[in-house]
């Protein structure tokens, strides 16, 4: 019958339309810049102890600087030495400290600067803050920034770093690069050409969020200088959303045994009334080496105390393996709603089962956003094995929401915007993940079930109805925006819909061979 219908109606075609308002609160505003150093005039303002940091024309590590001709790093023509430590400082003794202004509102203060790094094991650098105590009219001892990751191992190229000084605003401060040379596991010295610095700027910034990353990260830190911005080369070859993209190498497999955060810019979650959700949505190719992995984490801001918290692995995150195309995840936040949060993407390369560095192509993100849904509308009869197995084991990523595998090689998704008030009669359907150029259908069911149908799992119980017949477009999405679901439904106040998106799946390329396949379904408590 289903086969028959798709045949004989070619009306009603929807396409795709966006996801719900993105909910992060913003004030533009320019960033203002507080402090700056290149070291072109030799660094007259900067001291260091135990003699290892230079500011000069680099003649070994780099070899160039990132900007102009001079940089600061620990021996400019040599390897450092062993044992010793260093700190490189700003101020001199008799220097102005940098005076950080205080801050409203949603501002931040960010430290960045470029930095290229040779260690060797056991070694380290360090970003490093010393304050003007007011009470004791003395300066406080060195401490590393909250949150600004040791730096270790070696990156053959120029990165930026970002270090969030916002819990220093109001104060008088003076800035360290703490070098510190150890040794190897063996006892003996170890050295390399060390550590580079160039280009350090304090900014006042009010963060921007933006998800899309056309031009660069904006406002998005990189710790541990891993995730990159542009055109994809290496893995899924393109952006979801051309021409730009994050992952953690656009030109190459990721480093072995090296880990490290993608972190947006803080935003603020709206409230939520009554069953309403806060959501985090974003597109994901993936492709790890045994033992890597990938997790998105969330930490909170305490104005009370102005900490953020530790981060926590937000459920349903967790990937492995490989994806082989784009895929759409959505996670909800709505515990965190009505804080001030960050979110990121924590990228792991650990080992393989010879304890060997094990890399691939990584990690790829494009079209970040922050949703608002309804949670009366809700996900069902997945095919991630959960709620019964797919026909011919082609089971979907555990936590994906979505239907079985089809010829894509991701599972069909199903997801709604809008309302689940009758009166209103603003819900619409969005498909994606299906088969391009294909005619599909949005069905109602009175009642839920899982049963194996064709390559997927029928999850609408009889009575059954056709609302209306799409043509999925050319990324395989399509939407129900062409009519009303309260009306072809027959929908009234108090009642429970289950929907379910059928669609044609043809050619040699269908997972059970049944040319045909279904995604993911919904539940919707009708008001």
């Amino acid at each position: 019958m289903l086969h028959q219908f798709l045949n004989d109606s070619l009306s009603r075609l929807g396409w795709l339309a966006p996801l719900a308002a993105v909910l992060v609160t913003a004030s533009p505003a320019p960033a203002q810049q507080i402090f700056f150093e290149d070291f072109e005039t030799g660094g007259p303002s900067w001291t260091t102890n135990a003699g290892i940091w230079e500011v000069g024309v680099p003649g070994a590590g780099p070899t160039v600087t990132h900007g102009g001709i001079r940089c600061a790093g620990t021996m400019l023509n040599a390897n450092y030495p062993a044992y010793d430590d260093s700190r490189l400082i700003y101020p001199t003794p008799s220097g102005s400290p940098v005076q950080l202004p205080s801050l409203i509102g949603d501002e931040e203060l960010r430290l960045r600067f470029w930095s290229w790094l040779s260690y060797s094991s056991y070694e380290a650098g360090y970003v490093q803050v010393s304050f003007w105590d007011t009470n004791a009219s003395a300066w406080s001892t060195w401490e590393d920034v909250p949150g600004a990751k040791a730096l270790t191992g070696v990156y053959g190229e120029w990165h930026e770093r970002d270090v969030d000084l916002t819990s220093y605003a109001g104060l008088a401060i003076r800035l360290g690069f703490y070098h510190t040379a150890s040794r190897n596991s063996a006892g003996h010295a170890s050295e390399s050409t060390g550590w580079y610095i160039d280009d350090v700027e304090i900014e006042r910034i009010t963060p921007q969020f933006s998800g899309d990353f056309d031009g660069s990260g904006g406002d998005w830190t990189v710790e541990d200088g891993l995730w990159e911005f542009g055109m994809p080369v290496a893995g899924p070859a393109a952006a979801h959303s051309r021409p730009h993209c994050t992952g953690t190498n656009l030109e190459g497999n990721y480093q072995g045994y090296r880990d490290g955060r993608l972190i947006s810019p803080s935003f603020s979650l709206s409230p939520v009334s009554g069953s309403e959700g806060r959501f985090l949505s974003y597109y994901q190719w993936w492709s790890y080496s045994s033992y890597d992995s990938g997790k998105v984490q969330i930490s909170s801001f305490d104005p009370s105390t102005g900490d953020w918290s530790a981060w926590a692995d937000v459920s349903g995150s967790y990937i492995s393996g490989v994806s082989l195309s784009w895929t759409q995840r959505e996670l909800n936040l709505t515990a965190w709603a009505g804080q001030k949060v960050r979110v990121a993407f924590l990228h792991t390369a650990s080992r393989n089962s010879a304890g060997h560095a094990s890399e691939s192509t990584g990690w790829y993100i494009d079209e970040v956003h922050v949703t608002a849904v309804d949670e009366p509308i809700s996900t069902f009869c997945t095919g991630d094995l959960t709620t019964g197995a797919c026909p011919c084991g082609n089971g979907s990523q555990l936590g994906a929401n979505e239907g079985c595998i089809n010829s894509t090689d991701s599972g069909g998704r199903l997801y709604a915007t809008g309302s689940n008030v009758v009166a209103q009669d603003d819900l619409v359907l969005h498909v994606l993940q299906c088969r391009p150029d294909n005619f599909g259908m949005f069905l109602q069911g009175a009642n839920a079930i899982s049963q194996p149908l064709m390559d997927g799992v029928l999850c609408l119980g009889n009575p059954t109805r056709r609302l209306g017949l799409v043509l999925l477009d050319g990324t395989g999405s399509a939407d129900s925006s062409a009519y009303s679901i309260v009306n072809n439904g027959s929908v009234v106040p108090g009642q429970t819909g289950y929907y379910q998106f059928w669609f044609r799946d043809g050619g040699v390329l269908s997972a059970c061979g049944q040319n045909a396949n279904l995604t993911n379904a919904l539940k919707v408590d009708w008001q």
